[in-house]
């Protein structure tokens, strides 16, 4: 089977035939599996690993059919850079609104027309579907969905939780990456909450009773299977394990899996490798291997840090950054996934609840919440570290609590 490929300007890409044949691929133009199929021999093409610095999303086009006598041909996949389109900023407890931009190309920020919206109940946390067509906003009382359309309008009403843990803190929504499932790590009543997406309306129903968690648990991280999910308790100082169903969305407890530093709730995992970054007890910046049955192993030292509150790595998957007070830490990632310390960026006093990335991995975003501001930096992509000319930033706010963007 011959494939042509075109506006590849990124490394890592591999393609895969359903027949277990696969194909890395480094530059533009045809391209040949190696395995020859027999005639009449079904063959379906995919994207197994997509291309990275600068990250990018490729499309397959006629890649399934039968071989027929002769080679096929007709197949092309076509990449373009992931490019960032807008940030949502939900205000946190007090407060009833959620903050919308635009994400120009310098990594600014450029507020929406309405500037923002309403979510009462104190909007904690965010998540966008991986097509980019709703956002999701977590708060004390609800699980909220607005459409994205260039700004952010509200789709009918709420989806209220009231008939799952209503009113019980939802300090965290996740999207599934197959978009098909939403979860809300919910604060006070110590569960998780699953919902079924609506593929056509983005409106949400529930997918079963609440999973039960540790005792005030924050943020959700799948592994890049997403066959494995975790979230960090930390009154308990414990990162709980689940097995995920990507056909029902169903939790299937680990129970813990890991003991973590008493001073935040920073765990992240990578974007492409096996691997859950936590902070250990003894203040160590720490990787950890995710096993087959969803177990964690060390890899390596840890490196000496402080304690963190937030963690992100970089969709790229070379520098992870951690924030705690008014600093981020940053790190680059070894070969083994094993971190080294790269430098500390100081921007004044107060808490940071949240640090993330925008979709391609060029510029770092902080909910700087007791200073009401969003602090935004460029990522230096030689070395990772963190360079403050965005402009406008700091953008100031009348609450923060979380960032995210969308592609």
């Amino acid at each position: 089977m011959n494939i042509t490929v075109s506006g590849l300007n990124g490394s890592g890409l591999v393609l895969q035939n359903s027949e277990g044949d696969d194909l890395a691929v480094a530059s533009n133009g045809l391209k040949t599996f190696s395995k020859r199929l027999a005639s009449g021999s079904a063959y379906a093409i995919s994207v197994k690993s997509r291309p990275r610095s600068p990250l990018q999303t490729c499309t397959v086009s006629n890649g399934t059919g039968n071989v027929a006598s002769e080679n096929v041909t007709n197949i092309t996949v076509t990449c373009a850079d992931v490019v960032s389109r807008f940030a949502y900023s939900p205000a946190g407890p007090g407060w009833s609104t959620v903050s919308a931009y635009k994400v120009e190309s310098t990594g600014a920020l450029t507020s929406l027309t309405p500037a923002t919206v309403s979510a009462p109940g104190g909007p904690w946390s965010s998540a966008v579907d991986p097509a980019g067509r709703f956002l999701y906003i977590g708060s004390d009382t609800s699980v909220y969905r607005f459409r994205i359309d260039g700004a952010v309008s509200p789709v009918g009403v709420p989806d209220s939780r009231t008939t799952i843990n209503s009113g019980n803190g939802t300090r965290t929504v996740a999207v599934h990456p197959n978009g098909k499932f939403v979860y809300a790590v919910n604060f006070f009543s110590d569960d998780i909450a699953v919902f079924n997406i609506n593929a056509v309306d983005g409106s949400l129903s529930s997918a079963g009773p609440p999973v039960p968690t540790g005792q005030q648990c924050e943020r959700f991280f799948f592994d890049p299977t997403a066959t494995f999910a975790y979230t960090i308790c930390l009154p308990e100082q414990k990162v709980y394990g689940y097995r995920v169903n990507g056909d029902t969305g169903a939790l299937t407890p680990l129970g813990e899996v890991l003991s973590v530093s008493s001073g935040g709730y920073a765990i992240a995992t990578h974007p492409e490798k096996r691997i859950l970054y936590a902070v250990d007890p003894a203040n160590n910046m720490s990787a950890y291997a995710i096993n087959s049955d969803g177990s964690l192993s060390l890899i390596g030292a840890g490196v000496p840090s402080s304690a963190a509150f937030s963690l992100v790595v970089e969709p790229n998957g070379k520098y992870v950054y951690a924030v705690n007070g008014a600093a981020i830490r940053v790190y680059s990632v070894n070969t083994d996934g094993s971190l080294s310390f790269t430098n500390t960026v100081n921007f004044g006093t107060g808490m940071a609840y949240q640090i993330t990335s925008d979709a391609a991995g060029k510029f770092i975003y902080v909910a700087h919440t007791t200073a009401a501001r969003i602090r935004v930096y460029r990522i230096d992509p030689a070395d990772g570290n963190l360079i403050n000319d965005v402009p406008g930033s700091p953008y100031v706010v009348s609450g923060t609590n979380s960032v995210v963007v969308t592609y």
